[in-house]
């Protein structure tokens, strides 16, 4: 029995001893291999991200017009160019066609009625009042002529005015372009009708812009002639530079945020560099450049998210020793370090996930 104690007891020892020497082992291997760098500084920007929408600078939109009269005709079609002044639209109405007619008519009717007048004051100044008493000459005088003259001169100016006005409406059966461009939409006369969809939508597909909508606190910051850079969803990797040139003064619209909220949100316009390879209407990503200022930076991929906080591993001695720290604005694969970090302090750049304060560092 005793015999069995001892060997219980040398068995206690062994299995200790070789529990601290793995533990020795273990924390001899515990070594990691990394590069290091230290803060540099970089001038980064606010940015602000808002969908928008591709739309020409210029465009011309035609809708139906009752008014006018009927639509005899739509003159194009969805893709045809056009230069300014080429028919888009043509109306008709006969009851303009009545009244031009009617017009034309009764200055006709005044018009004769004052050659007549001047052909009889010639033919009463030719006769003096002697010859007319001597005569017995009871014609008009050259006075009444004259009165009648005047009122008919007057009947005159009225029936032009009528005429003028009358070609000034039909002229308005034609419904021409204003611009050069595109014709990037045509909808038939009932679809117009019944949808209040335009009849013709005439666009300068050369002069493009983006239409965006932001929130009320991204308004104050974003200003005209700040830069802006656009992307698409369809078009992936490739992007388009472009300045804002407008942000609204008053809200366009309200969307729903919540039951019983909703956010103001204010127009913004972009106007592009160069032209986009995408439909009007197209979405698109745009990404405003606000406040630039000059900041400390690290690497993205030296940042650990733990515990919902960020950490970087810092270099010291030959040990790797965890630090919490405050970041900003992050670019391009940098990011900006608010406070944690000193400027002269070494930090690894890729440390592995699982890395603990007190791991021995080398370097490569």
């Amino acid at each position: 029995m005793k015999n069995k104690k001892i060997w219980i007891g040398i068995g206690v020892v062994l299995l200790i001893g070789v529990m601290v020497t793995l533990a020795v082992l273990k924390n001899k291997g515990d070594v990691i291999t990394a590069k290091t760098t230290k803060l540099s500084p970089d001038t980064m920007s606010e940015t602000i991200m808002a969908s928008g929408t591709l739309a020409s600078d210029k465009q011309q939109t035609v809708y139906l017009e009752p008014e006018r009269g009927s639509v005899k005709k739509i003159e194009v079609k969805a893709g045809d160019k056009v230069k300014k002044g080429d028919p888009l639209v043509k109306y008709e109405n006969p009851a303009l066609a009545a009244e031009r007619k009617q017009a034309e008519l009764g200055l006709e009717r005044v018009k004769v009625q004052r050659s007549n007048l001047y052909a009889a004051l010639e033919e009463a100044k030719k006769q003096t009042e002697e010859e007319a008493a001597l005569s017995g000459a009871t014609g008009q005088s050259t006075d009444q002529i004259e009165r009648e003259l005047k009122l008919v001169n007057v009947e005159v100016k009225q029936m032009e005015d009528s005429l003028q006005q009358v070609k000034n409406q039909q002229a308005k059966l034609a419904v021409t372009s204003e611009q050069a461009g595109v014709v990037v939409s045509v909808h038939s006369i009932a679809s117009a009708a019944n949808t209040a969809s335009p009849l013709v939508v005439v666009a300068d597909l050369e002069k493009l812009k983006v239409e965006a909508q932001i929130s009320e606190l991204e308004a104050i910051k974003v200003k005209e002639k700040q830069r802006a850079t656009i992307q698409s969803d369809a078009l992936p990797g490739e992007e388009w530079g472009g300045t804002v040139t407008l942000v609204g003064l008053t809200p366009e619209s309200k969307s729903a945020v919540g039951e019983g909220s909703s956010q103001v949100e204010y127009p913004v316009e972009i106007k592009l560099d160069e032209p986009v390879p995408a439909k009007l209407g197209s979405r698109l990503i745009v990404e405003i450049a606000t406040t630039e200022k000059e900041v400390n930076t690290l690497p993205e991929t030296a940042v650990l998210q733990r515990d919902e906080k960020q950490v970087v591993f810092v270099v010291k001695g030959q040990s790797a020793i965890e630090k919490q720290i405050e970041i900003g604005l992050a670019q391009e694969g940098k990011i900006e370090i608010i406070d944690g970090v000193g400027t002269d302090e070494q930090v690894i750049i890729e440390p592995p996930e699982d890395l603990k304060s007190g791991t021995e560092v080398k370097s490569p």
